[in-house]
C-alpha cells in the first residue's frame, strides 16, 4: 500500500483485483468488515489468456463486491469494462469545496499516474495494451477527477 497526500487528503493506492484506487482520510481496513487488510494478490494474466479475456474476467470478478465502502469518505461503485478499458469509478461521501476543486484535480493529475505506474502489475497491464480510467465524484455528484492512463503515461 502506498500513500500521498493531496490537499489534506491521502491518496492510497491498494492492490486489488487489477489496482484499486481510492481515496482515504484514515482507515484503510474501513471496506473490510473483519477489519482485515483489503488488499490482496493482483490478478494476473493466465497463461493463453489475451489482454480482452483477462479484462473481461477482471470485471467480472470485481463488480459482485460492488459498492465497497473503502473508508468513511469513500465508496468504490462501479468499475466497467470497454474492450480492454477499465474504467473505476468512485464517490467521495463530502463535497469538495470550490476552492480546493482545482488543487485536488492538479494533485490527482500529477501525482496519481506516476503512483499507477509505480505498481509493476499495473504499469505491466498498460504496457500491454490496457487503459483505465478513474473517476472521482463528491457527494453531490460533481465530477472530482477524472485520470485516464495508457501505457505512454509510464514511459
Amino acid at each position: 500500500m502506498k500513500k500521498i497526500a493531496i490537499a489534506g487528503i491521502s491518496v492510497v493506492i491498494l492492490a486489488g483485483s487489477l489496482a484499486v484506487f481510492a481515496v482515504f482520510q484514515t482507515n484503510p481496513n474501513a471496506g473490510d468488515p473483519n477489519g482485515d487488510d483489503v488488499s490482496s494478490p493482483v490478478a494476473v494474466l493466465d497463461s493463453g489468456e489475451t489482454l480482452l479475456e483477462f479484462v473481461q474476467r477482471d470485471v467480472t470478478a470485481t463488480r459482485p463486491n460492488l459498492p465497497l465502502r473503502v473508508d468513511e469518505f469513500t465508496t468504490w461503485e462501479t468499475i466497467e469494462a470497454v474492450g480492454t478499458h477499465i474504467r473505476y469509478g468512485y464517490r467521495l461521501g463530502v463535497e469538495v469545496p470550490e476552492a480546493e476543486l482545482e488543487a485536488l484535480r492538479e494533485a490527482l493529475t500529477q501525482d496519481l499516474p506516476r503512483q499507477i505506474c509505480a505498481a509493476a502489475e499495473m504499469a505491466q497491464f498498460l504496457s500491454l495494451g490496457g487503459t483505465s480510467s478513474f473517476i472521482y465524484v463528491d457527494a453531490t455528484d460533481r465530477e472530482v477527477a477524472t485520470i485516464q492512463l495508457s501505457g505512454a503515461d509510464c514511459n
